[in-house]
């Protein structure tokens, strides 16, 4: 059994990937948005939330042999001003401090692919670097999963075993071209698509009565991992785990 820190939970993407590749047991989790924090024990009601990272005491994290994070996108997002190391949301020094001191066996690290074209990606490769991982990293393309979106993410592997750390191949019954475009009209109707599944009509017929919870529930949609991206990952982890 492979146990996990599940850090930026969210409404819990990594968590729900992680078990179904099986021989994967979240022995806690890292979370502080209130609506996150309420879908993620509505789910697993016994979880032990490590609270804020800027806060968390190592001594307080259970033993684990994998972490996962998708650290906060903003700072390095080509929708956001890519303010990278100046941008208060960034959060890879705080956890990299406590991944510095518990060194754990497996990292699992997931962002917006504009991280890779940026320089504060040496930063977090020679973190990992100096305190003795190996790390390898690709753009995996939901679309790939059979998701009607492209959603491109970059996902990092790194681990302190270097025999461990080996590309992430994605063979298999994908077949997704991860440089297709779309035309403005597809876009729309994509757009539409997912408003009318993701957003009910009120009782005009027109926008949703209940905004609030609306915005809280594409916030946390689009804050999480697609959960089966990260089964697929997780099963290449759970067979090099095992050798």
């Amino acid at each position: 059994m492979i146990r996990f820190v599940d850090w930026f939970s969210g409404v819990g993407g990594f968590r729900l990937g992680l078990e179904r590749a099986g021989a994967f047991r979240c022995v806690a989790h890292s979370e502080i948005d209130a609506y996150a924090c309420a879908v993620y024990r509505r789910h697993w009601p016994g979880s032990l939330n490590l609270g804020d990272i800027n806060l968390v005491q190592t001594r307080t994290i259970p033993e684990a042999d994998l972490w996962t994070g998708g650290f906060p996108c903003q700072p390095f997002s080509v929708a956001g001003k890519r303010l990278g190391a100046d941008d208060e949301r960034n959060l890879w020094p705080a956890w990299f401090e406590l991944i510095r001191v518990v060194r754990p066996r497996y990292l699992l690290l997931e962002n917006v692919p504009a991280l890779l074209a940026d320089q504060y990606m040496l930063t977090i490769l020679g973190d990992l670097v100096s305190c003795g991982y190996d790390a390898d990293g690709s753009v995996v393309p939901t679309g790939a999963f059979g998701s009607h979106f492209l959603g491109e993410r970059m996902y990092v592997f790194a681990s302190s075993a270097p025999t461990d750390c080996k590309r992430l191949q994605r063979g298999g019954p994908f077949n997704c071209k991860s440089g297709e475009t779309w035309s403005r009209g597809q876009l729309e109707r994509l757009v539409e698509l997912e408003l009318r599944n993701a957003v009910p009509a009120g009782s005009r017929g027109r926008v949703s009565d209940g905004v609030p919870n609306r915005v809280d529930r594409l916030k946390g949609l689009g804050n999480a991992v697609v959960p089966t991206v990260v089964t697929w990952i997780g099963e290449q982890i759970k067979c090099r785990h095992s050798k």
